[in-house]
């Protein structure tokens, strides 16, 4: 079973605050896959305060800069493409034969 008991903060995964857990279930089976802890108030204002400061130099980026951060990003999701597959199939409940062109579509639209 997963546990997942970090969030991505500040380029960081980071314990949160918070201790209240969400069961993953599978839309399938109906078992439980895995528990998530939500963060709390606390861990929203320390996320929203590091995109405040996030934003001060990104909002600054050129649209050449910005293109190579997407360009990055579409890489290192596109290497996790099959996993990302299962992913949709295990927790979404949707079958390979639909997650895998939706995955196709994306990459097609990123070339564009």
């Amino acid at each position: 079973m997963k546990k997942i008991n970090q969030i991505y903060v500040n380029g960081a995964f980071i314990t949160p605050h918070g201790t209240e857990t969400f069961d993953l279930i599978s839309p399938t089976t109906n078992e439980k896959l895995g528990e998530v802890t939500l963060g709390d108030e606390m861990d929203t204002h320390i996320a929203v305060q590091a995109a405040k400061e996030a934003f001060k130099t990104f909002s600054k980026t050129s649209k050449e800069e910005r293109i190579a951060y997407l360009q990055k990003l579409h890489q290192a999701v596109s290497k996790r493409e099959e996993e990302l597959i299962a992913i949709m199939v295990e927790e979404y409940g949707g079958t390979y034969q639909f997650a895998k062109p939706v995955c196709r579509l994306r990459s097609r639209h990123s070339q564009q």
